[in-house]
């Protein structure tokens, strides 16, 4: 067998290791560029994901009211804090303890509660339709329903853009369903 060895042989300093001012300049550029493409698309992933959370809220508290109101065996609403179809300001789940149809004593039980939306890009509003609606509660008896032939709408809506909002139906048997855009919707829209 025949060794072979090899010899390295030095030439000098090694050069600096790095990069130099016109590779730094060409990637701040381009990163300042995708960060201008990235950020109108984050915004509104931001806002969608904002509608679809109001959403989800106001469908959580539903399911809620109507599962507590099976059972306790008493009525349960979802009550605007506003006291009317504007919900904007935020809705509480009550139970009605004491039996007397009313949603706002002092011995009835509050079940959950949300504050109030960012009403500068969001507005709730509601539309009760049918016999026993009331724009201000959406109120489940013992059984799960609401009355019959009530129907309640609720829209979440980004201010200025309906074909962005959600549409939420209660129907008088309790089943609730969710959907994009407000077009058709009873209750006032953006």
């Amino acid at each position: 067998m025949l060794a072979t060895r090899l010899t390295y042989v030095s030439r000098g300093p090694r050069p600096a290791q790095g990069f130099s001012l016109i590779e730094m300049i060409t990637v701040l550029a381009i990163a300042a560029i995708l960060v201008g493409i990235a950020l109108p698309n984050f915004r509104e992933f931001n806002r969608r994901s904002n509608v679809t959370e109001i959403n989800n809220s106001l469908v959580t508290a539903i399911n809620l009211a109507r599962a507590e109101a099976v059972k306790r065996g008493r009525s349960v609403a979802v009550v605007s804090t506003s006291g009317g179809s504007d919900w904007s300001t935020g809705w509480s789940v009550i139970v009605d303890d004491n039996n007397n149809g009313s949603f706002t004593d002092a011995s009835d039980s509050k079940l959950q509660a949300r504050a109030t939306v960012d009403v500068n890009n969001y507005k709730v509003t509601t539309k009760a339709t049918g016999s026993g609606g009331a724009d201000k509660q959406l109120t489940f008896g013992i059984a799960g329903t609401m009355g019959l032939g009530t129907k309640f709408d609720i829209n979440v809506c980004r201010n200025g853009e309906p074909a962005k909002s959600k549409h939420i139906v209660i129907t008088a048997s309790g089943m609730t369903s969710s959907y994009s855009d407000v077009a058709g919707s009873p209750a006032p829209t953006c």
